[in-house]
């Protein structure tokens, strides 16, 4: 029996959004202890800081309004270029930049508020 070609699979895209989202925060953090990687060898309170990190985020991008939201879907998380975001919303590309900025700038405050105690 042949092994299932798992580069095959799609990957939802509620996960996708996590993944993005995890991996712009990290690139983000001023802190080499930020950008360790997340494998098996973790221990209880890394995995626990994990799922706070996701909970966080998924909070936070709820919580956008649909424009914000939407503009940081298409520039981050679908990574279509500044450019066809702002053809696709009918919006200038500097609407497209603001939207981006206000988004990661609050995604970072609130991570950063969140892991405070991770801090030291």
């Amino acid at each position: 029996m042949s092994e299932p070609n798992l580069d095959a699979v799609a990957v939802p895209p509620y996960i996708q959004e996590k993944r993005a989202c995890i991996a712009a925060f990290m690139d983000a953090m001023d802190s080499e202890s930020a950008h360790r990687p997340r494998d098996a060898s973790m221990d209880v309170s890394q995995q626990v800081a994990y799922r706070q990190l996701a909970g966080i985020v998924d909070v936070t991008l709820s919580g956008l309004s649909p424009d914000l939201r939407g503009t940081f879907d298409l520039a981050c998380l679908q990574e279509e270029s500044y450019r066809d975001v702002a053809e696709i919303q009918a919006i200038p590309i500097g609407t497209v930049r603001s939207r981006v900025n206000r988004v990661r700038t609050l995604l970072r405050s609130r991570l950063k508020q969140g892991f405070a105690d991770y801090a030291t």
